[in-house]
């Protein structure tokens, strides 16, 4: 049997840190498992989305998969519930779980701010995105398993609920 963990929320909200921290959490419990941030995948210019993107994500899982894995814990900023279908149908595993994180809009687009380069030509449009994901992805992705605060707590707490309920 295969399992995901897909971590999803808007830019800033704390996706790679709770990964980083889960990760490290499976790990020191002896779980074997593959975390992958999948916007690694479309970076570039133009931006890779849709289908070629989630054609890349089925095709490293199944990488993955061939080489034993069988627990996969992923990040990806999804924005609608469309996209979520989409997303699970890319994973294709056995069992999913979804967690969102969530955030203030202020918070996501401080972070952000903090986090990205001033030199990097997207950066005021990502700020503006993380303020508006804040809002929108909570409001679009009805069909989540675990909703948690992104803002209020520390990535190794989250990390250790989420751990608990695999």
């Amino acid at each position: 049997m295969t399992a995901a963990v897909i971590i999803t929320g808007c830019p800033g909200a704390g996706k790679t840190s709770v990964l980083a921290a889960l990760a490290s959490h499976l790990e020191r419990d002896g779980v074997a498992f593959s975390a992958l941030e999948t916007e690694q995948l479309a970076w570039g210019a133009p931006w890779l989305w849709g289908p070629p993107w989630l054609a890349q994500v089925a095709a490293v899982l199944a990488i993955q998969r061939a080489a034993g894995r069988r627990l996969f814990l992923l990040t990806a900023t999804i924005e609608s519930a469309e996209d979520l279908d989409a997303f699970r149908e890319a994973v294709g595993t056995d069992r999913i779980m979804v967690v969102l994180l969530e955030v203030d809009p202020e918070v996501a687009s401080a972070r952000i701010a903090a986090r990205e380069p001033d030199h990097w030509v997207g950066k005021a449009y990502l700020v503006d995105a993380a303020r508006r994901l804040a809002v929108s992805i909570p409001r679009a992705l009805r069909d989540v398993d675990h909703r948690l605060a992104g803002d209020t707590r520390d990535p190794l707490d989250l990390a250790a609920e989420i751990a608990r309920r695999i």
